[in-house]
């Protein structure tokens, strides 16, 4: 597995934290920043839903309950607007049902309070290696969309083009094609 605390220290992951306690928010920020991520805190739906059309997110930590809000809705709310960005619902209500609907949501994953230190470092260090992944596969494809670009093979020529359409029809499969023509033409 590749080092993810050394893919860290070159572009930290930028965390949201969206919690209505105070003291959650704080802790929080503290413990993310501690670890060297960029955290953003907000206390409601509104103020996450603003802050995530302003800035790229890698993470939401969200809670389940925000005063009158529901934090599920939300959930919904922020992968509609970046369908990368990985959310960790957090809850002083844990229940068997609310982490199923949550996951089905869209949640990465679950955490109910309290919480210690440890368990948020690993879900983020989880959420960072997939991320870490996701960009990898990203820039290989990248690269090999460079490597290999799209042929274009175009002819006036009626036989030509005759040719090329069946070569286009047998290209995805498996089958054998022998192709024939007179002495010379390559």
């Amino acid at each position: 597995m590749t080092d993810v605390n050394s893919a860290e220290m070159i572009s930290p992951l930028n965390i949201l934290v969206v919690d209505d306690e105070v003291n959650i928010r704080k802790t929080l920020t503290i413990c993310l920043e501690t670890e060297g991520y960029r955290v953003i805190a907000v206390s409601n739906f509104h103020d996450a839903v603003a802050e995530a059309s302003r800035r790229s997110f890698d993470l939401a930590f969200v809670d389940l309950r925000l005063g009158t809000s529901n934090g599920l809705d939300l959930v919904r709310n922020l992968l509609s607007t970046a369908p990368w960005l990985k959310i960790i619902v957090i809850t002083a209500y844990a229940s068997i049902d609310t982490a199923v609907e949550a996951m089905r949501r869209g949640a990465t994953d679950y955490l109910p309070k309290p919480f210690t230190p440890a368990q948020v470092k690993l879900a983020v260090q989880k959420v960072a290696e997939v991320r870490l992944l996701e960009q990898k596969i990203a820039s290989l494809q990248e690269d090999l969309g460079s490597l290999s670009p799209a042929a274009d093979f175009t002819s006036t020529s009626p036989p030509m083009q005759k040719a090329l359409n069946l070569a286009r029809q047998v290209a995805p499969t498996d089958a054998t094609v022998l192709l024939r023509g007179e002495s010379g033409t390559g």
